[in-house]
């Protein structure tokens, strides 16, 4: 069996998987040899769906935990064992995902940013809100992403997973101001605009926990804050009369299928 785990291991890194994902599933194989009394070659569908069910009916696995069980025992049966026809009638478990928070209101966005706990944190919400920017979008902000003259705000390609290129939002005049203001006040370490006490970058675990501080002060719902200002932005911009394929290239990868009736505007495309 640890010859097969060796050959599995060496298989995940010839097909480019990362580090997190090969320790993952090498692991989640190896669970599953350890258990089988039959040798390599008497391994098949009927062993993998024993192992599954064992998981979710003893082991009480949740979806998540689940599918990637599935998609280890899919890979080594594939790559390793060159046998996919023993996973090939496998489904990965459905994961259903949890229904969107409301977008907040503006006295509720007034009010949140108000509580935030420190001028730093005040300053990042209010850009990624005044842009429906991520909030580890905002985080990773430089200077020079900054564009004052053509009012436009430059997010990294490199910077964010899945994105090979620039991608550019608005930059409304108010959020500008908030720039300029906290440039003065923290003086940060070129070329970061917002840093934590180390002057390294923000980091955005930090920026989400002020959040749900400031939430739970002000009794607003806490969960999932950072989808829900980016959610936020989007009711605001159908508010201001912007057309709904326009928001959508704004939010670039987010979802709106999810949203209250209500805030989805009318088949004219305009709110």
């Amino acid at each position: 069996m640890e010859n097969l785990l060796e050959r599995f291991a060496d298989d995940l890194a010839r097909h480019g998987l990362c580090p997190k994902t090969r320790r993952t599933y090498l692991n989640h194989v190896g669970r599953f040899l350890s258990r089988q009394k039959s040798p390599s070659e008497a391994l098949g569908e009927r062993e993998a769906r024993d192992w599954l069910v064992h998981l979710w009916r003893d082991k009480g696995l949740g979806t998540a935990n689940l599918r990637g069980h599935v998609n280890a025992l899919r890979a080594f049966f594939n790559a390793t064992l060159h046998r996919p026809g023993a996973t090939a009638g496998i489904l990965n478990p459905c994961q259903s995902a949890p229904p969107p928070a409301p977008p907040l209101s503006a006295p509720e966005t007034d009010r949140l940013l108000a509580v935030l706990g420190t001028d730093t944190a005040r300053a990042a919400v209010t850009t990624a809100y005044g842009g429906g920017m991520a909030l580890n979008e905002v985080c990773r902000l430089e200077t020079s992403d900054i564009d004052s003259r053509q009012m436009l705000v430059r997010l990294r390609g490199g910077d964010r997973p899945n994105h090979r290129w620039d991608t550019f939002v608005p930059l409304d005049r108010f959020t500008l101001e908030v720039l300029r203001g906290h440039w003065r006040r923290a003086n940060p370490p070129v070329p970061w605009i917002f840093t934590g006490p180390d002057h390294a970058p923000l980091d955005p675990n930090l920026l989400e926990g002020e959040l749900r501080e400031a939430a739970r002060r002000t009794a607003i719902h806490p969960s999932q804050l950072g989808p829900t200002l980016r959610y936020s932005f989007l009711l605001r911009r159908l508010q201001e009369g912007a057309a709904l394929h326009e928001v959508r290239h704004l939010l670039r990868h987010t979802s709106i299928r999810a949203l209250p009736p209500a805030v989805l505007p009318s088949k004219g495309g305009r709110p």
